[in-house]
């Protein structure tokens, strides 16, 4: 946990607990990025706003070396802060002040979502996905584009996969973040504009890393109003 207000740190170190995580804390970005190397974390909670280096910049040297979902929890919401913040790698972004069931929730959402541990894959094994010269190894969690490996976010991993099993078939906003949470479409569930929002970051970061450019889309279409698919083959 990377936190330099001692009063939320106290208070987010409850609610880990609670969850069952054994804490370790950091109050800059330096100290954190150490506490992260030597704990090999599951889960980071990062401040944005710390004292020498930023969390943007703690949470982009993390993520060169751990795969942790690491969740931002700061006072900014505007939409340069989650451009950057899940651009550096941010795997889902919680504003203050907030409310401790919330939080709580959002540890348990990106539990749901598979990661690759220190040992291999998360779960079963699945076949290669191919498309275009983009190629997924679901069970290594690999991704590479016309032969060169990509470094993806987990969530963003998660979400070109749900991309690649859908094929042509439109998946809205709200069905994305829906299945990124780990609930069935079946139980239906709110979505707020905020979760829309992250969606297209998240999509806007798989194109760049993916170099899918504007001019004629590879592999990610938009159907304004009505999601994301695949683009059509050639």
């Amino acid at each position: 946990m990377i936190e330099d207000d001692p009063e939320t740190a106290s208070l987010i170190t409850l609610l880990l607990e609670e969850c069952g995580f054994t804490v370790h804390t950091a109050a800059n970005g330096e100290a954190g990025v150490a506490a992260a190397r030597e704990h090999r974390p599951v889960l980071v909670t990062m401040d944005l706003g710390l004292p020498g280096m930023d969390g943007f910049e703690a949470t982009r040297r993390i993520r060169q070396f751990s795969d942790a979902y690491i969740l931002v929890i700061s006072g900014a919401n505007t939409e340069p802060d989650l451009i950057m913040a899940f651009g550096a790698g941010a795997d889902d972004y919680l504003t203050k002040p907030f409310r401790p069931r919330v939080l709580q929730a959002r540890i348990q959402s990106v539990q749901r979502r598979p990661r690759r541990g220190p040992g291999g894959a998360a779960g079963a094994a699945r076949p290669v996905l191919e498309r275009q010269g983009l190629v997924m190894d679901p069970w290594a969690r690999i991704v590479s584009a016309d032969g060169a490996e990509v470094t993806l976010t987990p969530t963003e991993f998660d979400l070109l996969r749900l991309l690649l099993e859908g094929g042509r078939r439109v998946r809205g906003r709200a069905q994305l973040a829906l299945l990124l949470a780990g609930h069935s479409l079946r139980g239906g569930g709110a979505v707020s504009s905020i979760d829309d929002k992250t969606i297209d970051v998240y999509i806007c970061n798989l194109r760049r890393k993916l170099g899918d450019r504007l001019e004629g889309r590879r592999w990610i279409q938009t159907l304004r109003g009505a999601g994301y698919r695949l683009a059509p083959v050639p």
